[in-house]
């Protein structure tokens, strides 16, 4: 994460790929911060396989949703999340607000209605609601 970081040509960046690199929630945040300078060329976010839980997902989350709309692809599965990092990740994703509440939601319901598939999709393979 050092490394992107150290990057001067953050706006030409279309792709941060870090699959299995141990990413944890403090390096998902540091990510969310790259994305953000790489503005609108940004296309492809991978970082399946990480260690990444619901904390560094909602950080990502919040740098996505200041992002112009430009993020095409989104790979998260094999992370620690539950059905609540997945929600946030989302909805930023898709372009909407946060929910800070924990009741069901339209996102929340599709996860659920998911099962194995919806789990692999963000978090390993639990089902959200499960």
């Amino acid at each position: 994460v050092g490394q992107w970081l150290a990057r001067d040509d953050l706006h030409d960046i279309e792709a941060i790929e870090l699959p299995s690199k141990a990413v944890a929630d403090d390096e998902a945040a540091l990510l969310g911060s790259v994305a953000m300078r790489c503005s609108s060329r940004l296309r492809t976010l991978k970082l399946r396989g990480n260690l990444i839980t619901d904390l560094g997902a909602e950080s990502l989350a919040l740098a996505m949703m200041m992002l112009p709309g430009s993020l095409t692809h989104l790979d998260m599965s094999s992370n620690r999340l539950t059905c609540d990092g997945a929600e946030h990740l989302a909805r930023a994703f898709l372009g909407h607000e946060p929910s800070s509440s924990s009741t069901s939601s339209p996102i929340k319901e599709r996860l659920e209605s998911a099962g194995d598939d919806g789990g692999n999709s963000f978090g390993g393979g639990r089902a959200c609601g499960s």
